[in-house]
C-alpha cells in the first residue's frame, strides 16, 4: 500500500469522526432538527464507513493465503459499503420527508394568513374583512 493511500484513508476516517461528533453535539444543543432515530441512523452509517476504511487498510496490507480468502474479505467490504450507502439513502429520504412536511405546514400558515387579509369584491366594491374603524 502506498503512503498516499494510507494518508487518504486516515483523512477520511478523521472527517467521518468529526462529522459524527458534530452531529451529536448539534443534536444535544437542540440546534439540529433531526429525530433521535435519524441521529442513530447517522451514527450507524458513520460506524459502517469507519469499518469500510479499516477493512480497506487492513485488506491492502494483509498477505492473503488464498484467492478465496481475499475474495470473501473484499466481498464483505463491498457489502458493508453498500449497506452504508443504503442507510445514507434512507436518511436522505427521511430528511426529504421532514422538509416536505415543514413546507406543507408553511403553506397552511400562509393560507391562514392570506384568509385574514381584506379582500376586494369584484367591480370595485368596498373591501371586506377586518377593518381598523372599530
Amino acid at each position: 500500500m502506498s503512503y498516499a493511500w494510507g494518508v487518504a484513508l486516515a483523512v477520511f476516517a478523521i472527517a467521518i469522526v468529526v462529522g459524527a461528533f458534530t452531529q451529536v453535539s448539534l443534536y444535544r444543543r437542540g440546534l439540529h432538527i433531526i429525530t433521535p432515530a435519524q441521529l442513530v441512523l447517522r451514527l450507524i452509517t458513520a460506524g459502517l464507513l469507519l469499518l469500510v476504511i479499516a477493512m480497506a487498510f487492513w485488506g491492502s496490507i494483509h498477505p492473503w493465503s488464498s484467492p478465496a480468502q481475499a475474495l470473501t474479505y473484499w466481498s464483505g467490504l463491498i457489502v458493508a459499503a453498500v449497506l452504508a450507502a443504503v442507510l445514507a439513502l434512507v436518511d436522505l429520504r427521511q430528511v426529504r420527508f421532514t422538509r416536505d412536511a415543514q413546507e406543507a405546514q408553511l403553506y397552511v400558515e400562509l393560507a391562514r394568513d392570506a384568509a385574514r387579509l381584506p379582500h376586494k369584491k369584484p367591480n370595485n366594491a368596498p373591501p371586506t374583512g377586518p377593518t381598523n374603524d372599530d
